[in-house]
Order: structure tokens, then sequence, then C-alpha cells
């Protein structure tokens, strides 16, 4: 009897090691699974994700062709997703390298 007190008494004792140790591995598993779920939904989008990014190269193709209507067109697109998504770092990138290819334009204007 002395010998299962004493068990009950060492397994008392770890209860609230144990209990933390798995306090501290359900946070874990939660910040997993956020980021699991973060990652999944950028891979469902990642076509859109991958034409959005491809814009700046769009930009500067169309610059580069002389097609300034389509160029205007996507400068106003930009302008447009950074109104929308004032707060997203992805956008803001996208409309400064969009901004960029607009000083083509300046030389076309010394030509007219």
């Amino acid at each position: 009897m002395k010998q299962s007190a004493a068990k009950v008494n060492a397994i008392q004792e770890t209860l609230p090691t144990l209990s933390k140790a798995c306090e501290h591995f359900v946070e874990q598993a939660n910040a997993i699974t956020q980021e699991r779920a973060i990652n999944k939904a950028a891979l469902q989008q990642h076509q859109q994700l991958l034409k959005l990014l491809e814009v700046p190269q769009w930009m500067d193709t169309c610059v580069r062709s002389g097609f300034y209507e389509e160029s205007l067109q996507l400068q106003a697109f930009a302008t447009k997703l950074a109104q929308k998504f004032p707060n997203q770092p992805i956008v803001q990138s996208i409309v400064w390298h969009l901004a960029r290819p607009s000083d083509f334009f300046i030389p076309l204007e010394n030509r007219i």
C-alpha cells in the first residue's frame, strides 16, 4: 500500500510538468496549423498570384513594344489594386515596379 501511495504521489508531482508540456504542444500545433492554412491558401491561389507578379514584366513589355494604351491600363489596374489593398506589401511592390516604366513615357512627350 505504501508503494502505491508513493507512486501516486510521484505521478501527482509530475502532472503539472506534463500539463505545461501538453499546453505548449497545443500552442505549437495551433501555430503550425495556422501557417499551414496560409500556405494552403497561397497554393490554391498560385495561378492568380503568378499572374499578379508578372504584371511589372507585362508593363515593361508593353512599353518597349509601343503598346502605350495597354501600359496605361496596367498602370490603372495597379492603382486600383493599391487602393483596394493599401497594406499589402506585395501590392505596394508591384505598384512601385509599375511606376518605373512610366519613366519611358517622358521621352515620348519630348518627341511630340
